[in-house]
């Protein structure tokens, strides 16, 4: 009998660990909102929107299903964050948005549920100072932060440099409990960086 290849005992870890992945969070899922039903994202269907390719796994609460084109625009967005970390092998559910108590609309929270925890997704297209803002609202909202960099000549070093410089701020209230994780460039020149938020600290 042949012994496995590398390639193949390598193959069985990743299986492993995406079946790992893919418990923890329904677990968490049938935890947090029991009475919710999911639904494979690929099969959305939106009037506005140009839905990704490459959504298979992904999944998706009925009631935060979009119903106007304002929302379409803000799931294609968590949508492509999604896909990245499904690409990277995580298990990613997309939660439900909570209300505001007078209906004006929806309240800051986590979008997603991936790997087993809650996750706020943030997509920065402008300047480095960017990153800023929205790592500091993350931390208001959620304890774990994806960010998506979508301008090219933002490097690793740069968001580092920044995310480290809020951390270590005397203004910093955020905690340090919690990852980031952030994706700089596109298609084969992107690459995805896991981190703590405590290993920031100095």
């Amino acid at each position: 009998m042949m012994n496995p290849t590398e390639e193949q005992k390598n193959e069985a870890t990743e299986w492993q660990r995406l079946r790992q992945n893919i418990q923890q969070t329904q677990e968490t899922a049938g935890e947090l909102f029991p009475n919710e039903t999911w639904d494979s994202t690929d099969k959305l269907k939106l009037k506005y929107e140009q839905l990704p390719g490459n959504l298979e796994g992904i999944k998706i609460a009925r009631s935060r299903f979009p119903v106007n084109k304002s929302q379409e625009k803000e799931l294609i967005k968590e949508l492509l964050s999604a896909k990245v970390l499904k690409n990277k092998g995580a298990s990613v559910y997309l939660i439900p948005k909570m209300k505001r108590p007078d209906g004006s609309g929806e309240m800051p929270g986590p979008d997603a549920i991936v790997n087993g925890k809650l996750f706020e997704f943030k997509t920065i297209t402008g300047r480095i100072g960017k990153v800023e803002k929205h790592f500091r609202d993350s931390r208001k909202q959620g304890g774990n932060v994806y960010i998506c960099v979508v301008d090219p000549k933002i490097t690793r070093n740069d968001v580092i440099r920044k995310l480290s410089g809020i951390i270590n701020s005397n203004d910093y209230t955020g905690g340090f409990k919690g990852d980031v994780v952030f994706t700089i460039g596109t298609e084969k020149y992107e690459k995805t960086y896991f981190l703590k938020i405590k290993d920031l600290k100095r």
